[in-house]
């Protein structure tokens, strides 16, 4: 059993919290993401449960057990960090058996749980080289497998896919992913990228400048992110922002930016509070539409002028300005297509996030 427990962590660094006041429980057996930029303090929160780090304030405790003041070497986790170091002179079989030498396990239990283990993350035939002779990926397997080894109740991974090549990443995702549900136990996973999130995830932690901005269910925190910030960074191609006014006439309400008006009369409600004030329309790249009609005649129709259809593998990003703010789309099949082209972008009010232009805070969403 491992569910972890932060009780007002706080971790500073100088002045400068790296972890702010953070509350937290993440489930046994539950393969959580970490996400956020650079700085936002994701390594700090694997660490401070491994026991690299010490806090300053506040409790962590593993199912009831407190575990704040315990020492690393009693604690129950296993931590692969990005730049990973597998011992030069052994060959892959000693480096995943390493840890279950320590625990100084029978011989035949070693040899079996090492072919395994090797087996599950398809590196068995790589048991005799050195890391020298293998690719980044492989030495990466190996380390995950020296983790593994140790059998522990948490799993601690930090960005350990960021320095792989694109097809490697997508390789490694699936295995990973299957890697968690074969080993039943909890995974916490930091990373910069929402593909490993939106790939990988059950939850998601969104993290920034040392504080949790938003958990909970994956694909719940990416359909309703509570702010511009998790919109904007949780997406790739990431959130379209509109900015622009709401007003009233004739028993609507519109949302009105360079010359477009769009109806959102059916938003009254939870809009009409902010009316004549700035809001920012969010919409996502793959709820936006290119065809000659509308699929719903209640869709909303903007024209834009074409800057860059962007082909990555089978998909196509097009990139457009319209009405001077610059709009992505992803298309999901590969789409010529010459920059200068006027298209129409539809999208329904259903796939429409507003945002307080104060605080950017979500208002709501259709």
């Amino acid at each position: 059993m491992a569910r972890v427990q932060f009780k007002n962590i706080s971790k500073y660094f100088g002045e400068k919290p790296a972890l702010d006041d953070i509350t937290l429980e993440i489930d046994d057996k539950t393969f959580v993401c970490i996400l956020g930029p650079t700085g936002a303090g994701k390594t700090t929160l694997l660490r401070t449960i491994a026991g690299l780090e010490q806090v300053d304030a506040g409790h962590l405790f593993f199912e009831d057990q407190e575990i704040t003041d315990l020492p690393l070497q009693k604690r129950d986790v296993s931590m692969v960090f990005q730049d990973f170091t597998l011992y030069p002179n052994l060959i892959v079989f000693e480096n995943i058996a390493s840890p279950l030498r320590a625990r100084k396990a029978p011989r035949s239990e070693i040899k079996r749980q090492v072919k395994e283990i090797a087996e599950i993350l398809k590196i068995d035939h790589l048991l005799e080289r050195i890391p020298r002779q293998l690719s980044g990926g492989e030495m990466q397997r190996v380390a995950i497998a020296r983790a593994v080894a140790k059998r522990p109740g948490v799993y601690l991974f930090d960005e350990i896919l960021v320095n792989l090549d694109y097809k490697i990443r997508e390789q490694m995702r699936a295995m990973l992913k299957d890697l968690a549900r074969e080993l039943g136990s909890t995974v916490i996973y930091a990373t910069p990228d929402p593909l490993d999130v939106l790939s990988m995830a059950e939850k998601v932690i969104v993290l920034n400048e040392g504080r949790i901005k938003q958990y909970g269910e994956t694909f719940d925190v990416y359909r309703n992110p509570c702010d511009s910030f998790i919109g904007k960074y949780f997406g790739y191609p990431e959130m379209n922002f509109i900015e622009g006014r709401l007003s009233a006439g004739d028993s609507k309400i519109t949302f009105q930016f360079e010359g477009n008006d769009l109806e959102v009369t059916p938003m009254r409600t939870q809009l009409e509070g902010l009316l004549e004030s700035s809001v920012i329309l969010g919409i996502r790249p793959e709820d936006i539409y290119i065809e000659n009609s509308l699929r719903n005649t209640e869709d909303f129709a903007v024209e834009g002028t074409l800057l860059l259809g962007e082909v990555i593998g089978s998909d196509t990003i097009l990139h457009l300005e319209c009405a001077a703010v610059k709009m992505k789309v992803f298309v999901p099949e590969i789409r010529l297509a010459k920059p200068g082209q006027r298209l129409l972008l539809h999208f329904g009010l259903r796939d429409c996030h507003f945002f307080n232009a104060a605080d950017s805070k979500l208002i709501c969403r259709g």
